[in-house]
Order: C-alpha cells, then structure tokens, then sequence
C-alpha cells in the first residue's frame, strides 16, 4: 500500500490538461511573467545571443574560418567543450532567478512570485540551483552509461531498440523528479523519495504529457522562429547595404535578441509553468504523507 493517503488527491495529472495550462500560463500570461521577472529575463537573453558570436571564433583559426579544417573535430576541441561549459555554467545561474519566479507565480499565484526583489537569489534559488545540478549530474551519467552500453551493441536495431528504450526510461524517471525543483522554488525542499512517492501511479500521465509538450512546443516555436528570421533576415540585409559589416553586426545582435524574447524565454515559460501545474496537481499528495510521516 502505497505511503500517500490516495482519498486525499482530487484529481490525476491530466496529459493534455497539463500541457493546455502550460500554454495558457506560459504564453497567455508571458508578459507577466516577464513583468515580474524582467531583469533576469534580459540578462538571459543577451547570454543568450553571445554563443552565435563566440562559436565562429572557436570554430576557426586566428578568427577567420578555416575551410580545410575539420568541423568534426574542431567542434569536439577541448577549447570548445570548455567554452560551451562556461557558457552553459553561465546561462544556468543566470536563469535560476527566473525559472524560481516563474515556478512559483504558475504553482502558488502572482503574490509568491517575487519576494521583494527584482533579482532573486535567495534560500529557494540555491536550493533549486541544487535540484537542477542534482538532475544534470543524473543526466551525464545516464548519457556516459547508455555511450558504453551502446558500444558494445553489435547491430545497429539492436542499438536503436535499447537507445529507445533506455531514453523513454530516463524521460519517465525526470518526468517523476519535476516536484524536486518545483518544490526547491516554492519552498516545500520535496525529497527525492518523496517525488518518487507523490508521483506514484501518475508517471506514465507524466511522461505523455512531456511527450505531447514537446512535440507541439517544438513544432509551434520553430514555425515562430522560422517566421521571425525570414524577416530579420531582410532586416539584416537593409542594415548590412546601409552600414556594411557593422550595420551586419547590430542586426544580427538584435534578431538574436528578438528571437530570445519570442521564441527561447517563451518555451522556457511554458516548460516552467508545465511542471508548476503538475506540481499543483501533487501538491495534496505531498502535504498527506508529511501528515503521515511528520519530519
């Protein structure tokens, strides 16, 4: 028998429920979210514009590109691991403040967004920092043990089937872990056993509306991303005729900029608000068993 007192929960996780509040919260509110959160939005977005100017370098010999050099090689240089893991070390600290923000408006509404500041970075951001190096770390291990258990697969549908398999694995298991970070942002520090057990009977409900997220946010932001780069491209074109290589160079960075805020900081919006409304299907499970098993 399971340790959640199951009469206490309302209702299950609905798969297209989920992702429907998800958009609803994500976009429909995104001004919102960014209103109360704007500071850290902008910081992560110019982060985010930096890799298409720094990768061209890193690419390349003396700044200029090399074409007799290998681009396979180059993109596994040991410069570039490390720049792409400042970069992403860099991008994670710079977005905490907003995904904490964001977690909590979508989980407990607008009055527990903030806290006061502009740029939170206080008990619940660190120990969200935590939940997030926690899952990434259990990233690099599934992906260094599934490369060896890959290598030693000797055909290619033998390969495909256990990749699969071991995949759907790992996205069911994450998909269990969400009330880890939501939790950290809104100040419940939910356990890892205690995500394991609040998500009990629910995780395949999880995993399909993961599954159906994903498709429908990448098909939705690619065709808005596709869209907003045919017309920064004529953007670019006028200002390069205009100004020449600066000209190049300021539309570039403002297409870059204007892609972060319709197309980056809008899916990590939705994503966020995703996992807040599984949490607050959860949340009732979670409050049962510390009823049951007080600290």
């Amino acid at each position: 028998m399971s340790d959640v007192n199951e009469t206490a929960v309302l209702s299950k996780v609905p798969v297209f429920g989920s992702v429907g509040f998800a958009y609803r919260e994500g976009i429909g509110k995104y001004a919102t979210y960014l209103k109360v959160a704007w500071l850290p939005a902008v910081v992560a977005a110019a982060v985010m514009t930096l890799p298409s100017y720094v990768m061209p370098h890193l690419l390349s010999n003396d700044g200029a590109p090399d074409q007799a050099a290998d681009p396979f090689a180059q993109f596994f240089s040991s410069e570039f691991i490390v720049a792409l893991f400042l970069a992403t070390v860099l991008q994670v600290l710079l977005v905490i403040p907003l995904y904490a923000v964001w977690y909590r408006q979508a989980a407990m509404g607008p009055e527990f967004a903030l806290g006061g500041s502009k740029w939170p970075y206080g008990t619940r951001e660190r120990r969200l920092l935590l939940a997030s190096l926690f899952l990434f770390l259990c990233c690099v291990i599934f992906g260094a043990v599934l490369f060896a258990v890959l290598s030693t697969v000797a055909t290619v549908a033998l390969a495909f089937i256990v990749g699969f398999s071991a995949i759907v694995a790992y996205v069911y298991c994450i998909g269990r872990m969400i009330p880890l970070l939501v939790g950290a942002a809104v100040g419940d520090e939910v356990s890892v056993s205690e995500s394991w057990q609040i998500t009990r009977g629910q995780g395949w409900r999880i995993f399909f509306s993961v599954l159906v997220l994903v498709i429908s946010s990448a098909l939705l932001f690619a065709l808005i991303g596709f869209i907003a780069g045919m017309g920064g491209g004529f953007v670019i074109v006028i200002f390069s005729s205009l100004f020449g290589a600066f000209g190049e160079t300021i539309g570039r960075l403002v297409l870059d900029a204007v892609l972060a805020f319709i197309v980056i900081l809008p899916s990590l919006a939705v994503y966020c608000c995703f996992q807040s409304g599984i949490y607050g299907r959860l949340r009732e499970r979670l409050l049962a068993l510390r009823d049951r098993h007080p600290a």
